[in-house]
């Protein structure tokens, strides 16, 4: 079989690259080694009204919106509320057929219960042997578009950037009802646990270093295995990829840490990322030119755009990284008053959470006081 454009991994980074492709005129394959897309689910699936509309899916997927959240440190509490919903619940198995669903209207093909074998480059393009339902497939692609998530083979076959820091992630559907979103900083994982309402019960998670957030869940949510549904777990990349383009090839999504440091959060990065590198493949299959001079567009784009949150999360999360507790609720105190509330009210977007800091800084002069954990991270 030959393709222009072979994209693996279908999840909301692949499945949009591939439909720009297809969109386009150019044949576009996604692999698949899940039988359903959408499953199994690691996301906490709070995403941004923009998520809902780069996606192409609408509401569609939203279970609820949400006006309220509380940040939630030993001694210390912070209440942020909205007038209207910018955040939403979703049901991210929907979400991820629904683009999927898109992208194959548009003209892509699919492979599902699809595992890769092994990728090479032979004569300027891409081979790509398959393995489905123990039958072995050749595919040829002028592209290839790996958007195959943290332990990405095509990251690993063509050596590309791969995560400097990986996490581990836990999540369980309990019984527990709630109405406002939770965030629990846990400054000894590296990370934090959230609480998020859904229709029914809520989803409780955990993320930071080893078996750690497993273990705060616990502390958090004493006997929350008793009340659970579903508990699942996986792996958050954190990282700046300086390397996502070679003759041939790209990388998009997890699979180039294209994910929010602070939060963990990928699909507004990916799909932004993915946007980026669907123009750009449809560029070099009109040109006809595919090597890395041509493709390293998308790695100037994405890192001028995306990149640049990226970064400046992964200098937030040093700082983070060397506070303890105290030092949070101290936090959480100096921003406790009407002028700074309003102020994240105003310019609150959990896509772009970075761009928050210099004015609570300039706001409340009383952060200042955490600048010594500056000291040593500009070197």
């Amino acid at each position: 079989m030959d393709y222009d454009a072979v994209i693996i991994g279908g999840g909301p980074a692949g499945s949009r690259t591939a439909g720009i492709v297809a969109k386009s005129g150019f044949s576009a394959l996604i692999i698949e080694e899940h039988r359903e897309i959408g499953k199994p689910v690691q996301c906490s699936g709070l995403v941004s009204r923009k998520v809902l509309e780069i996606s192409g899916t609408g509401k569609k997927s939203v279970i609820r919106g949400v006006k309220r959240a509380r940040m939630v440190s030993p001694g210390s509490e912070l209440v942020v509320e909205s007038d209207d919903e910018r955040v939403f619940v979703i049901d991210r198995s929907i979400f991820d057929k629904e683009i999927a669903k898109n992208s194959i209207k548009n003209g892509s093909d699919i492979l599902l219960g699809t595992r890769v074998e092994r990728l090479s480059r032979e004569n300027g393009r891409i081979n790509v042997e398959v393995l489905s339902d123990g039958e072995k497939t050749e595919i040829n692609a002028k592209i290839l578009i790996g958007a195959d998530g943290l332990y990405s083979v095509s990251a690993r076959s063509f050596g590309l950037s791969r995560p400097a820091e990986i996490l581990s992630g836990f999540q369980a559907h309990i019984t527990d009802d709630a109405e406002e979103v939770k965030i629990f900083p846990e400054p000894e994982n590296s990370f934090f646990s959230w609480q998020i309402p859904l229709d029914e019960g809520s989803l409780i998670g955990s993320a930071g270093i080893g078996e750690r957030p497993y273990e705060a869940l616990k502390k958090r949510f004493e006997g929350f295995e008793r009340r659970s549904v579903t508990i699942y777990g996986g792996g958050i990349p954190i990282g700046y990829s300086k390397k996502t383009v070679t003759d041939n090839v790209m990388i998009v999504g997890d699979a180039a840490s294209q994910v929010k440091p602070l939060s963990g959060g990928g699909l507004y990065p990916g799909l932004k990322s993915a946007e980026i590198c669907g123009n750009v493949a449809v560029k070099a299959l009109k040109n006809g030119y595919y090597g890395k001079k041509t493709l390293m567009e998308y790695q100037r784009t994405w890192q001028s755009t995306v990149g640049k949150e990226i970064k400046n999360g992964l200098y937030l999360r040093k700082i983070y990284k060397k506070l303890g507790y105290e030092d949070i609720g101290k936090i959480l105190r100096a921003l406790n008053n009407e002028k700074t509330l309003s102020i994240i009210r105003k310019m609150g977007d959990i896509d772009h959470p970075s761009s928050l800091a210099g004015s609570l800084v300039k706001a409340s002069p009383k952060l200042l006081v955490f600048a010594r954990y500056l000291s040593g991270l500009l070197i």
